[in-house]
């Protein structure tokens, strides 16, 4: 799976810019101290040669030769020196014509010449950042099937998106054992308790209280990746203490509905871990 494609582009995409919106993109660097090298061009006498045997191309061929790299000027002067004449394609305005080059068109000499500033085309590297690609590698690493219990006959894969509690959308869902708790004056103040407390800490829950099993319910929300599942049970009229279960390792704990909050935000900034919990809070 792809996330990240980065394309070397080299100076490709410039070139074709430059080229055809007839611009200079070049990039001009000043050298500290000026240095001298030597270099390799026609002399005015083959530019008058030129213009004279070219005649209303004469000043964009000459033009051309001048700013021919010396690597290409070299062997267009060996090239003529060799068999008498040369032929090249010279782009102009009104498109590539060929000329044929004497040895007195490209006459060269070389010339010192004081160097202060250097020039080159960039290249360019592309990078490009998909989210859906990075969101998708996100879903796909976090996503495992629970293994089968011994003797199940259960068809059904049980998923889960395991998010860091950090990261996943939604921390925690409330869970009534059963519609008979939900009929209860009492539930309405606990699940108000931990959702207000949950709230002003800066976290989201949700309740699930449709008719399906306890169990069917905690996959459910297993495969939304919440993290925590707080069940109210009629034990929790009585006493105002709740089960808070973990995603992962499914181990529950029994504790007071108002610590719930402050339990799922410390975890969430990584102030503890799970093995604190259970070590804090008596084990179901």
């Amino acid at each position: 799976l792809e996330c990240v494609g980065i394309a070397d582009r080299a100076c490709f995409d410039l070139n074709a810019h430059a080229e055809a919106a007839k611009t200079d993109l070049l990039y001009r660097e000043t050298l500290d101290t000026p240095i001298e090298k030597e270099v390799l061009q026609i002399t005015k006498q083959a530019g008058v040669a030129t213009m004279k045997a070219f005649k209303k191309a004469g000043r964009p061929v000459k033009e051309w030769l001048e700013q021919l790299p010396e690597e290409q000027l070299k062997a267009l002067v060996d090239e003529t020196k060799k068999n008498g004449s040369a032929t090249r394609s010279v782009p102009l305005a009104e498109g590539a014509e060929e000329f044929t080059f004497l040895p007195e068109h490209v006459a060269s000499e070389t010339k010192k010449e004081k160097v202060s500033t250097t020039t080159f085309m960039p290249g360019v590297v592309e990078p490009s950042f998909g989210i859906d690609r990075i969101l998708f590698a996100t879903l796909e690493h976090s996503y495992y099937a629970r293994p089968k219990e011994e003797g199940s006959d259960e068809k059904q894969t049980r998923g889960v998106l395991a998010f860091p509690a950090a990261i996943a959308p939604y921390k925690m869902t409330i869970l009534p054992q059963d519609q008979r708790i939900t009929r209860e004056a009492k539930y309405d103040e606990i699940s108000g308790v931990i959702r207000k407390r949950v709230t002003a800490l800066g976290h989201t829950c949700t309740v699930d209280d449709s008719n399906a099993t306890l169990g069917k319910r905690y996959s459910r929300n297993d495969e939304l990746g919440i993290p925590f599942a707080v069940t109210v049970d009629f034990d929790s009229i009585k006493d105002d203490s709740v089960t808070m279960r973990e995603r992962d390792s499914m181990a529950q704990v029994r504790l007071p509905a108002k610590d719930v909050g402050q339990v799922m935000h410390d975890i969430c900034w990584g102030r503890k871990q799970w093995a604190d919990v259970l070590k804090t809070y008596p084990k179901v």
